[in-house]
């Protein structure tokens, strides 16, 4: 009796941790994907705004007006 209910008790924990695995695998990261495609596809940029840049573009503009950002702040 003792074995069998061992026995049941770690098919229970595996399928929990099944569970877990799947949710943080497989479950979670589409939903951090479907919410940061969501913010990224509807956001603006505003024509006054200086270190804030479209995510999707690669642009080195954005260091560069870090860096005269902070000689601004250091001179």
């Amino acid at each position: 009796m003792n074995e069998k209910g061992e026995f049941v008790d770690s098919i229970i924990l595996i399928m929990k941790c099944f569970l877990i695995l799947i949710f943080l695998g497989v479950i979670l990261p589409n939903i951090i994907d479907y919410s940061i495609y969501f913010f990224i596809s509807k956001s603006k940029v505003h024509n006054n705004s200086i270190l804030v840049y479209n995510v999707l573009r690669l642009d080195k503009r954005i260091i560069y007006n870090f860096i005269y950002l902070f000689k601004l702040a250091t001179s």
